[in-house]
């Protein structure tokens, strides 16, 4: 009888981490749907801005500082493994697409830093900015 409850409560914990792992998985694919809905209407707009030199150059410069303000608010170890290599797809309408290699950096950074970036994001563009991770090999 006990082998049997301790066998029901490893496949409720099982069946828990696969359901939290559907879960982030279906969160990351509305994050990035929501960021092609996002561009294509953009698009739609008649500046183009977003495909501009300006506006490639403002969002590179955006993710430069602040990257600049989390090597300070981060440990060196911290920066280099989760943030050094992360890219900056877009900013729009008020969310900033960042391009994470993986979905278990995707987790983890969510998990550490999403709070500390997107507090930055406000502080450089004087606004409320979501941060939105995009998983690169999501395919």
């Amino acid at each position: 009888m006990e082998n049997k409850r301790i066998n029901l409560v490893t496949e409720i914990s099982l069946l828990k981490d696969i359901f939290y792992t559907l879960d982030e998985i279906i969160e990351q694919k509305e994050e990035e749907l929501q960021y092609l809905t996002d561009i294509a209407n953009h698009s739609n707009n008649s500046d183009g801005f977003h495909e501009d030199d300006d506006y490639n150059r403002f969002i590179q410069r955006t993710w430069y500082d602040i990257r600049e303000l989390l090597k300070d608010q981060m440990t060196s170890v911290d920066f280099e493994i989760w943030i050094e290599h992360l890219t900056i797809q877009a900013i729009v309408e008020n969310k900033a697409f960042i391009n994470v290699p993986n979905q278990f950096a995707v987790h983890w950074i969510r998990r550490q830093f999403a709070r500390l970036i997107t507090d930055n994001f406000s502080t450089i563009l004087h606004d409320d900015i979501e941060v939105k991770l995009l998983c690169e090999d999501a395919g």
